[in-house]
């Protein structure tokens, strides 16, 4: 039992060295300055650098977070991305919050925003994109899709959380909102290789103010790897309690 044990650490720790966690909560940063040691600015983040910065939390000013402004009424939006390697099953978490912005019908009309990117250029043409979730001006909050997944207010904090599972060319998507389980949405990758090829996690302001906190991008261990453990420290466990009882007697 213990070689199931050795077995199911070691599957672990590959996952979690192959792959890593990317950790963010933006306060290792200089107040009204870019993030540029992690995080690559494109569209108006790259060419308004007032609005685009690190900012004191609009709820909260004892914390700081990243702020993007996309330009209302325009299609410059700002758009940030950071390398990560993806798994093929991995969750993000992230805190966001909208702007109060009135937008218009004409330009971007998704607020906050968050994907995945290959690359570090907006055009999806050259560098393609997967959407995960969008924040859209009509107070709904939509999947990667477009489809509906509930609705949410500006002006406030809200915990996103995504689960990535792609087995072959299916893809899974499960989405939480403060904890809430809002849905999940599954279908066909149409070409895969352009799914390998999505290297960046991207964070983005299609229209208005739109903060980002406590960044949080980690694999999902292999079931197997996870089992394994389990049953290895479960009789080990097992054996301890009962060598102190033999102790005991």
């Amino acid at each position: 039992m213990k070689g199931l044990l050795f077995i199911g650490i070691v599957l672990f720790g590959l996952v979690s060295s192959i792959y890593g966690d990317l950790t963010d909560n933006f306060e290792s940063y200089t107040l009204n300055t870019w993030p540029s040691s992690n995080w690559v600015p494109d569209g108006n983040a790259k060419t308004d650098t007032t609005h685009n910065t690190i900012a004191l939390d609009p709820a909260n000013p004892t914390n700081q977070v990243l702020k993007l402004y996309g330009v209302v009424g325009s299609f410059w939006a700002a758009l940030t991305y950071n390398a990560y390697s993806f798994p093929t099953d991995y969750v993000i978490e992230a805190s966001v919050f909208n702007g109060t912005e009135v937008i218009p019908t004409s330009g971007h009309e998704v607020r906050a925003s968050i994907g995945m990117r290959n690359g570090v250029y907006w055009n999806s043409a050259t560098n393609p994109v997967r959407n995960l979730i969008l924040f859209h001006k009509d107070g709904h909050i939509c999947a990667g899709d477009y489809s509906f997944l509930g609705t949410y207010e500006t002006d406030r904090w809200y915990d996103v959380k995504i689960h990535y599972q792609r087995i072959g060319d299916d893809l899974l998507l499960e989405y939480w909102l403060d904890g809430s389980f809002l849905g999940d949405r599954t279908s066909i990758i149409s070409n895969l290789s352009i799914e390998e090829s999505l290297d960046h996690i991207e964070l983005a302001a299609g229209a208005g103010s739109a903060y980002f906190d406590d960044i949080h991008v980690s694999p999902v261990p292999i079931p197997g790897a996870v089992l394994l453990g389990a049953i290895g420290l479960s009789m080990a466990g097992l054996k301890l309690r009962k060598r102190i009882c033999e102790n005991r007697s």
